[in-house]
């Protein structure tokens, strides 16, 4: 049995609950990993299992969060290790062993896209990508954390547009975007002012306002002819759009002239990339 400090008075008391409380006698313990936090981990082996031991002291840390959080993310699927024993007054919890490959000790410029597309069918919306230098800031954004997706688009008709200020003063740049309903129609679900340079402002400037039907404060309602590809992060539902959906973060990536409004993405299509987006992450291994 490897001890990484016989002096450790936690660990002793460690391994008398896993060898004897437990009944691991006759496995191995030694050290898996430690995290930003007061705990620790050891892995034990008996035979061909292995099991990880948590190591909480309970006057730094407290097993309730961790525990419950655990419990409400295998309840959804996630996968992440269970729990098996628990010795809340010590602070020590026996967990399911996920095992010691790592992402990163897999990642390669041959591996990345084989390992992002395990991620996505399993369920998950993307990945992280850290750099190793970077610290963990609770709340703060930066750029040492980096979310990964695959940008998704919609074709959208352009039922609308608001007058620019500042910089697009005088330029019709905030589009409003809408889908085919079932009716015919077209159904409103976000709007967005990201995607086209300076020329193309004023391009689509005089194009919207040769297809304008109405103005009333600053916004300009236009025939529902001009077809753009919009790429976007999210559908959420919202109650301010008339398809009860809105677009996270959405950036127009192309003009669509080869395509007619009838052609344009309906709301069917944004339900079901909702629903899809609604799937679980499964709790296989990936």
């Amino acid at each position: 049995m490897d001890l990484p400090d016989a002096s450790d008075s936690r660990l002793a008391q460690l391994t008398r609950w896993v060898f004897d409380d437990l009944g691991f006698e006759g496995g191995r313990l030694a050290p898996a990993s430690a995290d930003a936090s007061f705990r620790r981990y050891f892995r034990v082996t008996r035979g061909e299992d292995t099991y990880i031991v948590m190591d909480a002291p309970p006057d730094k840390e407290d097993l309730g969060p961790f525990s419950s959080v655990a419990r409400l993310l295998l309840r959804i699927g996630v996968n992440v290790p269970a729990i098996l024993a628990t010795d809340s007054k010590r602070g020590f919890l026996l967990l399911s062993d996920l095992g010691v490959r790592q992402y990163l000790d897999e990642l390669a410029v041959e591996t990345a896209d084989r390992l992002y597309a395990d991620a996505v069918a399993a369920g998950y919306e993307g990945v992280m990508a850290k750099s190793l230098a970077s610290a963990y800031t609770p709340g703060a954004r930066g750029r040492g954390w980096l979310k990964i997706k695959h940008t998704r688009t919609l074709d959208l008709v352009i039922v609308a547009a608001e007058w620019g200020y500042g910089r697009r003063h005088g330029w019709l740049s905030n589009y409003h975007l809408a889908a085919r309903d079932r009716g015919g129609g077209f159904a409103m679900l976000g709007k967005t002012f990201k995607g086209l340079n300076d020329e193309q402002f004023r391009a689509m400037t005089e194009r919207l306002i040769a297809l304008k039907t109405a103005e009333l404060h600053g916004v300009v309602t236009v025939r529902p002819e001009v077809v753009v590809e919009v790429a976007y992060n999210d559908i959420q539902r919202s109650p301010n759009y008339d398809a009860g959906m809105a677009l996270r973060f959405a950036r127009i990536v192309r003009i669509r002239d080869d395509k007619s409004p009838e052609q344009a993405d309906s709301i069917d299509t944004v339900n079901a990339d909702y629903e899809q987006q609604k799937i679980l992450p499964s709790s296989r291994k990936i």
